[in-house]
């Protein structure tokens, strides 16, 4: 018998015994299946391989079970379901919990989906091969040693042994960082509805819970009348986007953490810089950080030289791409629409010229006593042009206000 062979044998084993005992069936599966995979992995594969359970406060939760760290690295998703549950999203009624769950997990680069017989592999919603079936229809009932076909091997070889496909146009980057921006955005929403539950339920502050107290300092310093839909989106966004625009910079993301990379953004980038660091201060072992590190994980294969074909400005009009492809009708509510930098500095020039000629302010815009306001910010294309005219960074010159990065700078 083969390693292999023997560890579905003995996971057999114990998911029986699991099943025949009291408790909910879902969760009877859970130790037979974390030890199988982190067994396989290690044994089988030679990796170092740690499951990390999502945090869960009551049952109608659609974060996946598990997040998958392979040689400390943030490398894919697991979601078991009860013996006998369908793993065909089209067969789930559109208000189901289950289908709800799904378009969270469609979104995930790398899914292991199993009811503890029947085994699918997803990549961002697409089926990775066929389905995969244990040669019994019960494991509650199985007789015998529990045996599975070669595919089952070559599944979980594929699952455990996962790296993301190098990134080398704008329009893959678009494709990839877009549905794990909406993955960042529900996980920002659900920690904050798990802190209103922890809080009612333990009878303290909300406010002295992590999310609630972020959410209330962007309140506060960045955008007074932001919802909690809002400030997850506002999250999302201005994460995923402070992170582009990193690797625009050459910023290491895969071997720094987000507090370094925070650092360095600032440098260049002072309001990225400075937001990335508050919104990711404290969330380093919650599912929000889990999330963080699957879209680093993906953005540090990215080729920018390939990407930007040697466009300085190709992160300004990516963002508009981006916003379509992750939330058209944000896209269309917020009016994000990017203007060429051409037409940018023409404006500028133009309004230098005026506050001269007719204002009589004889500095122009880099006069102490101008200020540069962007309502609609976008990509944050005029403050930065404006202050080329200023001779000094926008933290110092710019108030600007925008859904997607939103501040003061």
């Amino acid at each position: 018998m083969t390693r292999r062979a023997a560890l579905i044998e003995q996971y057999g084993d114990r998911a029986k015994e699991a099943l025949t005992g009291p408790g909910e069936k879902e969760a009877a599966l859970q130790q037979p299946l974390t030890e199988l995979l982190r067994t396989y992995g290690s044994e089988i594969l030679g990796l170092r391989t740690v499951l990390h359970e999502e945090v869960r406060e009551d049952a109608g939760t659609v974060r996946p079970d598990y997040g998958l760290k392979i040689n400390g690295l943030m490398s894919g998703h697991i979601e078991l379901k009860k013996p006998g549950t369908s793993l065909d999203p089209s067969t789930y009624a559109k208000t189901s919990h289950n289908a709800k769950q799904w378009r969270r997990l469609r979104n995930m680069p790398n899914l292991l989906h199993t009811n503890g017989t029947a085994w699918r592999l997803w990549r961002y919603g697409e089926l990775v091969g066929e389905e995969v079936h244990l040669h019994t229809p019960s494991l509650e009932t199985h007789v015998g040693p529990l045996t599975a076909p070669k595919s089952l091997y070559l599944l979980l070889d594929d699952f455990l042994t996962w790296n993301p496909t190098p990134i080398t146009s704008v329009k893959k980057l678009i494709d990839t960082i877009a549905p794990l921006a909406a993955m960042l955005r529900e996980e920002v929403l659900e920690s904050l509805q798990a802190d209103r539950r922890y809080a009612k339920h333990h009878q303290i502050d909300e406010n002295d819970r992590p999310f609630i107290g972020l959410k209330r300092d962007w309140r506060a310093s960045l955008y007074p009348g932001a919802t909690d839909e809002e400030f997850a989106d506002g999250f999302a966004q201005t994460v995923v986007f402070s992170l582009v625009v990193a690797l625009s910079e050459g910023i290491d993301l895969q071997s720094g953490s987000l507090t370094k990379i925070a650092e360095t953004l600032r440098v260049q980038h002072t309001l990225l810089g400075r937001s990335l660091d508050l919104l990711t201060e404290h969330v380093a072992q919650s599912p929000v950080g889990l999330a963080i590190e699957t879209i680093l994980r993906q953005l540090a294969v990215s080729d920018w030289e390939r990407i930007s074909r040697g466009r300085q400005d190709v992160y300004l009009h990516l963002y508009e791409n981006f916003l379509n492809a992750y939330d058209p009708a944000l896209r269309k509510k917020s009016g994000s629409y990017y203007t060429p930098v051409d037409v940018v500095d023409a404006m500028t020039r133009l309004t230098d010229e005026a506050l001269k000629k007719h204002l009589d302010v004889s500095q122009g815009l880099a006069s102490e006593n101008i200020a540069v306001i962007d309502p609609a910010m976008g990509t944050g294309t005029y403050p930065p042009d404006s202050c080329h005219f200023s001779f000094s960074w926008c933290s110092e010159r710019c108030l600007c206000w925008s859904a997607g990065c939103g501040g003061v700078n």
